[in-house]
């Protein structure tokens, strides 16, 4: 059976570190303005797809060759390639901080898909932290029926997404290094997005062209360090951290748009992160299985 050993401040240093490349991510496809929704998925993941190859390289490894868990490696890929469209789209068309915020149901969705599929131990007390995190998140979106709402739907289901594939990542440490994990994320969701690409392509322009390829180095950061940070400790107890995005799109928002959040966001989010600190010391306590 593969080791589970946990590293706990490495995993903090390496969610860290990611979320600030995420950030930045989201940062740079906002200010990539109006370009087909595909077209910027496949550069996002066409460059890191180019980063990943040389370090598989540089460490003489074939990236190419047979994986034992493909079936694995394929769904982390599909899951992690639909919360990237669901991410971006909300990013398209709504605050930088909102979209993060929305986005950041991930750990709680982490935490049941880990039980579910890791067999990690459950508190009766997920329930009611899951409900409470809705209600944060009904704050931020001001739920409303007519299209402004689907934004935050989609926020909410690359959470979802985003769940599925964080476990998948954890279920694979020791069994695949983490930069095949990324690389067949980069191939995979690279080779699915090409033709959509393709059929929608619109010519950027000088800037659009640099928004583009930052948009797929800040991914490669921010996937090779969550990566890492979830093959270093327990997916539930580590997710929390992750949380951090919100502060760098918080202030990504204030500099460069000059957007400050409503009060209600600020409360949803607050309540969304408090809740995510109560999940996160309480699985703290919880022995590892």
């Amino acid at each position: 059976m593969a080791s589970t050993r946990d590293d706990y401040r490495k995993a903090v240093l390496w969610l860290c570190v990611s979320a600030a490349g995420f950030a930045l991510m989201a940062a740079a496809v906002k200010l990539a303005g109006p370009l087909p929704l595909a077209q910027k998925v496949f550069f996002r993941n066409f460059v890191t797809l180019i980063i990943t190859g040389a370090v598989a390289c540089r460490l003489r490894e074939n990236p190419l060759a047979r994986a034992r868990h493909r079936a694995a490696l394929l769904l982390r890929s599909f899951t992690g390639l639909l919360g990237v469209f669901l991410y971006f789209y909300a990013v398209d068309h709504l605050p930088l901080a909102d979209a993060a915020i929305l986005t950041k149901l991930s750990p709680f969705f982490t935490t049941l898909f880990a039980a579910w599929m890791l067999r990690e131990k459950l508190g009766r007390w997920t329930w009611p932290l899951l409900g409470g995190a809705f209600l944060g998140a009904a704050l931020v979106v001001r739920p409303r029926l007519d299209l402004a709402l689907l934004p935050a739907l989609a926020g909410i289901g690359s959470a979802v997404a985003s769940g599925v594939a964080y476990s998948l990542v954890r279920w694979l440490k020791d069994r695949e290094p983490p930069h095949r994990i990324v690389f067949w994320f980069s191939l995979v969701s690279t080779a699915i997005t090409l033709p959509i690409a393709a059929a929608t392509y619109v010519t950027p322009t000088s800037f659009q062209w640099l928004c583009l390829i930052a948009t797929g180095a800040f991914a490669a950061v921010g996937q090779i360090a969550l990566t890492y940070g979830y093959q270093s400790g327990m997916a539930s107890r580590v997710a929390v951290y992750d949380y951090s995005l919100i502060l760098w799109s918080l202030l990504l928002d204030l500099v460069v748009w000059r957007a400050r959040p409503t009060a209600l966001s600020l409360l949803g989010g607050a309540i969304i992160v408090g809740l995510g600190f109560v999940n996160h010391r309480r699985a703290m306590k919880i022995p590892r299985g």
